[in-house]
C-alpha cells in the first residue's frame, strides 16, 4: 500500500509531460505493481491479455512506447477510457484522473522531487493559459473595406508630426460618424492580421478650466461648450484591449531579429517609436499588461530583452515599477510582473518630452542616444 500525498497539490504542482515519461520508462515496475504478471515485452512495447475488461485474448492488449499510448482490439477499452498511461491506471484502479497521478507520484516516490515540480510560473501561466480558454470570446473582426469610410485625418497628425508615410502605414482617419464621430480612428489588427476593432484619440485637448476635451469657442470666449468628453481615446462598441498587442502583426518579424521588444502605453508614442526607425514596438493601450499580453509576449519564444516606454507621468511610473522590480510570486499579482519572465529595462525620458510629443529627428536623437537603433 503507497502513502497517499495531498492530492490537490499534486495536481497543481506536477510537470505531468515528466511524469508520464517516467512512467513509461518503467512500465514493467506499473504493470507488476498492478498485479499484471502475463506480459509480453516486443520490440515496440508491451501485449498482454486486457485486464480492464478481463478478457483471455493474450495478444488483445498493446501497450505502444513511442506513441505513449495503449490499445484494446476486443473490447475498446480505450476509446471508453482514453488511451494514455494515466488514462490506464484510472480504469484499472477505478480512480480519478487527479488519484492517478498521485499513484504514480507515491509508487515513483517524487512527490516532493524538485526535479519534477512545475515552477511557480509554469503553474501560473497554465492556469492563465486554461482561463483564457475556458472564457473565450468569438472575436468581431471587420473587412479592410471599412477603412474607406475613414476621412483623411492628415490635419491632425500632421499637427502632431507625422507625415503621410505613417498616415498610410497605421491607415488612421478621422470617423464621420458612429461612436467615434469626430474623433481620430486607428484600426486594431490583432497578431493575424485581422481588424478587430477601432480606437479613437479625440481631437481636442484637455481644457484646464474643466478638465475635459472640448473644442474652442468660435467667439474667443473662455466659457466651455455643452459638448465634452472626458476621453480622450474611446473604443469601438465589444473591442477589448487586453486580449491583443498593438501593432504586434507588424512588429514580429522585428522583434525576432532584435531578441527585444519595446512597449509604450499608446499608439502616438508607437508611433514616433517607428518613424524613428524603431520596429519592433508594441503598444499595450493602457498603463496593464493583461494575462492575455503576456501570453502573447511569451508565444514569440524570440524575446530577451523589454524596453519599457510608459510616459513620466505617476501612472506611467508605477507602471515602470511593477514590470521592472523584480517580486516574489506570492505577492499581489506579482506573477504579472514582466520582470519575472523577461529582462526588463525601464526607459526614462528624464525631464524631456514624452517621445510622442518630440519631432521625428529628436525621437531619432533620444533612440540612438538609449540603444534601440541597434539590435540586441
Amino acid at each position: 500500500m503507497h502513502q497517499k500525498t495531498n492530492q490537490k497539490t499534486i495536481a497543481k504542482r506536477i510537470d505531468l509531460a515528466k511524469l508520464e515519461n517516467l512512467a513509461i520508462d518503467n512500465l514493467e515496475l506499473i504493470l507488476n505493481d498492478l498485479e499484471i504478471f502475463d506480459y509480453v515485452k516486443t520490440e515496440e512495447g508491451y501485449r498482454s491479455r486486457c485486464h480492464i475488461h478481463d478478457g483471455n485474448n493474450s495478444t488483445a492488449w498493446y501497450f505502444f512506447l513511442k506513441k505513449k499510448a495503449w490499445n484494446c482490439y476486443t473490447n475498446d477499452c480505450h476509446s471508453e477510457y482514453g488511451n494514455k498511461i494515466f488514462n490506464f491506471i484510472m480504469a484499472m484502479k477505478d480512480i480519478s484522473f487527479i488519484e492517478s497521478v498521485d499513484y504514480l507520484c507515491s509508487l515513483f516516490d517524487i512527490s516532493n522531487s524538485e526535479d519534477f515540480k512545475l515552477k511557480e510560473e509554469e503553474v501560473y501561466l497554465r492556469k492563465i493559459k486554461n482561463s483564457i480558454v475556458e472564457n473565450v470570446i468569438k472575436k468581431k473582426t471587420f473587412s479592410d473595406d471599412c477603412l474607406d469610410k475613414l476621412e483623411d485625418g492628415s490635419k491632425y497628425m500632421t499637427k502632431r508630426g507625422f507625415g503621410e508615410e505613417e498616415i498610410q502605414e497605421f491607415r488612421c482617419g478621422y470617423a464621420n460618424d458612429g461612436k467615434l464621430f469626430g474623433r481620430i480612428v486607428f484600426p486594431v489588427w490583432d497578431d493575424v492580421n485581422e481588424i478587430v476593432g477601432f480606437i479613437g484619440r479625440t481631437v481636442y485637448e484637455k481644457c484646464e478650466k474643466c478638465g475635459l476635451f472640448h473644442c474652442k469657442n468660435k467667439d474667443g470666449s473662455d466659457n466651455c461648450p455643452k459638448y465634452k468628453t472626458p476621453a480622450k481615446w474611446l473604443c469601438s462598441e465589444s473591442f477589448r484591449k487586453g486580449v491583443i498587442l498593438y501593432n504586434l502583426n507588424k512588429a514580429k518579424e522585428s522583434i525576432a531579429e532584435n531578441g527585444s521588444v519595446v512597449i509604450t502605453e499608446g499608439i502616438i508614442d508607437l508611433m514616433r517609436f517607428w518613424s524613428a526607425g524603431v520596429k519592433n514596438v508594441v503598444a499595450t493601450l493602457g498603463v496593464n499588461v493583461s494575462s492575455q499580453q503576456l501570453i502573447l509576449l511569451l508565444s514569440l519564444g524570440t524575446i530577451k530583452k523589454i524596453y519599457l516606454c510608459s510616459d513620466d507621468d505617476n501612472a506611467g511610473a508605477k507602471f515602470k515599477d511593477k514590470h521592472s522590480e523584480y517580486k516574489d510570486l506570492e505577492e499581489n499579482k506579482s506573477a504579472l510582473s514582466l520582470s519575472r519572465y523577461f529582462n526588463v529595462e525601464r526607459i526614462s525620458y528624464d525631464g524631456q518630452k514624452d517621445i510622442g510629443e518630440m519631432s521625428r529627428e529628436e525621437a531619432v536623437e533620444f533612440c540612438a542616444k538609449i540603444g534601440l537603433l541597434k539590435g540586441e
